[in-house]
């Protein structure tokens, strides 16, 4: 009788463990959550060189200061995959920002560039960026309206 309740309770606390494990337990994605997943899902796409992934998350009214638009930003990425292939993406914890539908997240990235059908993995460039990302919500989903980005190591107030 005291082994069928042990194993019972051990059947019990697999099924929350599981559950727990699974993401069962955890509700809808705050608006912070959500847009984290959308940058990430950009960085993913870079690496897989996946242009859907790359850009669903990019709204049609993306405009940055460099005067970059969304056909801008899909050229830039269509010819860094044709030439070079996949994007290897690290990022820093990121910082979101919400004020009701408009958002920024701030985050580093460490960017490095690989050549296509290359035979060693020597990356042919290396970046480590900071990220300024502004997001809108646009029919319940957060998309990207612009980023700047500068050197990482660069510093503001240098006299």
């Amino acid at each position: 009788m005291k082994g069928r309740i042990l194993k019972l309770v051990g059947l019990a606390l697999a099924i929350l463990l599981g559950a727990w494990f699974f993401g069962i337990f955890e509700g809808e994605l705050t608006d912070e959550d959500q847009i984290r997943a959308a940058i990430e899902q950009i960085a993913d796409g870079a690496e897989a060189a996946d242009m859907n992934r790359v850009m669903s998350p990019i709204s049609d009214r993306y405009a940055d200061p460099e005067g970059i638009d969304r056909r801008g930003i899909y050229g830039i990425f269509w010819s860094q995959f044709r030439k070079r292939g996949p994007i290897t993406v690290w990022l820093s914890a990121i910082d979101v920002t919400v004020d009701g539908n408009h958002a920024t997240a701030a985050f580093d990235a460490g960017l490095a560039e690989g050549m296509k059908g290359q035979s060693v993995g020597w990356p042919v460039n290396v970046d480590a960026l900071t990220f300024s990302v502004t997001f809108e919500r646009e029919d319940g989903d957060w998309r990207v309206l612009s980023h700047v980005r500068r050197p990482a190591w660069h510093i503001d107030d240098q006299p």
